[in-house]
C-alpha cells in the first residue's frame, strides 16, 4: 500500500516542479522576446531618424572655408 502512495506523491512532486520548471521558462523567452523588439523598434527609430537628417554635401561648405586654409 505503501508503494502506490509514494509513488502517486512523488508523481505530484515531479508535475509541480516541472510546472515551475516550465513556467520560469515562458517568462524567460518572453523577457527576450520583449528585449529583442525593443531592440528591434531601438534600430528602426535609428534608422527613421537618420533618414530625416539632411545629407552633407561638402562642396556647398567650401565657400565658408577661409582662403588661407585652403
Amino acid at each position: 500500500m505503501k508503494g502506490w502512495f509514494d509513488y502517486a506523491i512523488d508523481s505530484i512532486v515531479n508535475i509541480f516542479n516541472h510546472l515551475v520548471l516550465d513556467l520560469r521558462e515562458i517568462f524567460w523567452d518572453f523577457f527576450f522576446l520583449i528585449f529583442q523588439k525593443i531592440l528591434n523598434f531601438a534600430g528602426w527609430l535609428n534608422g527613421y531618424v537618420v533618414g530625416l537628417l539632411p545629407t552633407f554635401d561638402a562642396s556647398t561648405h567650401w565657400a565658408s572655408v577661409p582662403a588661407s586654409a585652403i
